[in-house]
């Protein structure tokens, strides 16, 4: 029989995950992929560089490797900006834009 207990709301969930980081992430990697799509290249293209700026920028550097992967990014960096809104600056790699 099973006698661990069931987790709970008021029982410490480290590692669980964190919400602001998986929207911070979708934000990101949205703004990558609406770039690609805009110049029409694969999803999968190499983007050279990304500028991420914004208020949640620092939440995002946290999880910059997975950013990388995931978007297929050469070059990322964040630029802390603490009234903005998060933003992502996508520079496509030069075989992808043309």
């Amino acid at each position: 029989m099973h006698r661990a207990p069931w987790p709970s709301a008021d029982r410490d969930t480290a590692g669980a995950g964190d919400t602001a980081v998986l929207r911070v992430a979708a934000a990101v990697l949205g703004q990558v992929r609406k770039a690609k799509t805009a110049a029409k290249v694969s999803i999968r293209a190499e983007a050279a560089a990304v500028v991420v700026r914004g208020v949640d920028a620092a939440v995002a550097r946290a999880f910059a490797d997975d950013l990388r992967a995931a978007g297929n990014i050469a070059d990322l960096t964040f630029v802390d900006a603490p009234d903005g809104e998060l933003t992502a600056e996508v520079t496509l790699a030069e075989a992808a834009a043309s």
